[in-house]
């Protein structure tokens, strides 16, 4: 499952770097959504293991007790901070070229 999100990334990442603006952000769009997937998996992971806990779903956000709400404001908040992130970057490198 993870080398095929890592799969996933690296194809729209090069679709990003390869297409003309108006693609380009679309595919970021899409893009923004392994990325937030992969920040929100490794940075809980982390922060998990840092604390102690034996769970990371949402302790990204600091949600140590976990609900399904919590679960999704993580993903929403990981994914759309990729988003930005991406979109900012997309704009930037195309202004430059």
């Amino acid at each position: 499952m993870l080398r095929i999100l890592f799969a996933i990334t690296a194809l729209l990442s090069i679709g990003v770097a390869l297409s003309p603006p108006r693609r380009g952000r679309v595919l970021g769009l899409l893009l923004a959504v392994p990325v937030g997937l992969l920040v929100y998996f490794f940075l809980g992971i982390g922060i998990a293991r840092a604390l102690g806990v034996g769970r990371f779903y949402s302790v990204s956000l600091g949600a140590e007790h976990i609900a399904d709400k919590d679960i999704l404001i993580s993903l929403t908040f990981w994914i759309g901070s990729a988003a930005l992130v991406i979109q900012w970057l997309v704009r930037r490198g195309k202004r430059a070229a």
